[in-house]
């Protein structure tokens, strides 16, 4: 037990005391004759004189703060405001000897049946199997979990009706979730496949939950599904959901881009050139085979645009470069004005100097990570 009374005094002639002090919002204007006849009300009058109710709960805490703090009295306040103006009233309470002998019994027993059975064992939050003292009336269904705590429930109860299923788990075990059943979405591309009498390359009829190729090319009218294993694809493509088209769809796009493209880099060595050009002007040495590829020699190939050719299949190797890149070239190094603004306490620090930092440390230990 505790006890926190409000404040703590002496005196020479009355001993050692505390106090404990309430605010009570009931009282209006400071008009102690109208909240005593409250129900809620905490003071009494008898014998035509204020006092707090013997049988209130701030009687048992002030009572247990004398108790706890071995104080010889205490001073109980109650204070109320009127525009501004606080007015108090004070009642001195000594120990009550027979009152609390009669509230250590009762506390001891909620301690011992209570308390201290739920802090050791979980007595009263453990789950328990409860058992039917009698036998009730009426058709009955069983939980199909084993675990269940009610095991068995009448018809009525639950407002069911026959015909039940042969795993039936009642609203208590439904919310659990090993038993909550798994909603699957529907796969569109699944349920536009089975509308079609044939599908693929091998012109055969679609099944139920069957993994499928969808084709995104705009002119792929039939046999816009296919099967993994026709392609020869060990699993989906990365662009399966979005711009994966099947050979005669990219067959269809690539004339059509090279019959449409009037401006920029028709094959695919001028867009290499350009590439070179732009990496030899950022300090990149750049080397190419001296052997032509495949793009080269054919300057119809499939030099389609990244919609197309996200697949892995389409990607084609067509020059390997190598160099030497300088990351810390660009930033240079610090000059005067940078220092002057790194020991000014009222500078500020730019990403030029924090990075120059950075680098200076990583010469300084190469073992400082985070770099």
């Amino acid at each position: 037990m505790h006890a926190t009374p409000d404040f703590l005094c002496s005196c020479s002639c009355c001993g050692k005391g505390c106090g404990e002090v309430k605010c009570p919002y009931s009282i209006d204007d400071c008009d102690f004759e109208s909240y005593i006849a409250k129900k809620s009300a905490c003071l009494e009058k008898v014998d035509g004189k204020i006092r707090l109710k013997r049988n209130h709960q701030y009687y048992y805490q002030v009572q247990q703060q004398l108790r706890i703090t071995s104080r010889q009295f205490c001073d109980f306040v109650v204070c109320a405001f009127s525009n501004g103006t606080p007015m108090f009233f004070m009642e001195r309470i000594f120990p009550d000897i027979n009152n609390w002998e009669i509230t250590v019994l009762k506390i001891t027993k909620v301690w011992r049946t209570c308390i201290l059975p739920e802090l050791l064992t979980r007595w009263y939050t453990r789950k328990q199997h409860i058992r039917l003292l009698k036998r009730t009336q009426g058709k009955t269904v069983c939980c199909s979990n084993s675990k269940c705590i009610f095991k068995e429930f009448h018809y009525e109860c639950l407002r069911i009706s026959d015909p039940i299923p042969s795993k039936w788990y009642c609203p208590n075990c439904r919310l659990l979730p090993e038993f909550q059943t798994k909603k699957c979405k529907k796969n569109q591309d699944s349920i536009d496949a089975m509308k079609l009498d044939a599908i693929c390359v091998c012109h055969s009829k679609p099944k139920v939950n069957e993994r499928l190729l969808k084709c995104r090319g705009e002119n792929s009218q039939n046999r816009k599904f296919f099967h993994l294993n026709c392609l020869d694809n060990k699993r989906m493509p990365n662009n399966s959901k979005t711009t994966w088209m099947c050979s005669s769809c990219k067959v269809a796009q690539t004339d059509k881009a090279t019959t449409s493209r009037s401006t920029g880099p028709t094959t695919c060595t001028s867009t290499l050139n350009i590439r070179t050009a732009a990496a030899s002007n950022s300090g990149v040495q750049v080397t190419q085979s001296s052997q032509p590829t495949k793009r080269e020699l054919n300057p119809t190939a499939t030099c389609v645009s990244s919609d197309s050719s996200d697949d892995e299949s389409d990607v084609e190797i067509t020059g390997e470069s190598t160099g030497n890149l300088d990351k810390t070239g660009a930033l240079g190094a610090l000059n005067d004005s940078h220092y002057e603004i790194i020991n000014s306490p009222s500078g500020w620090l730019d990403c030029a100097i924090m990075q120059q930092a950075q680098i200076l440390l990583k010469k300084a230990n190469p073992l400082i990570e985070s770099f």
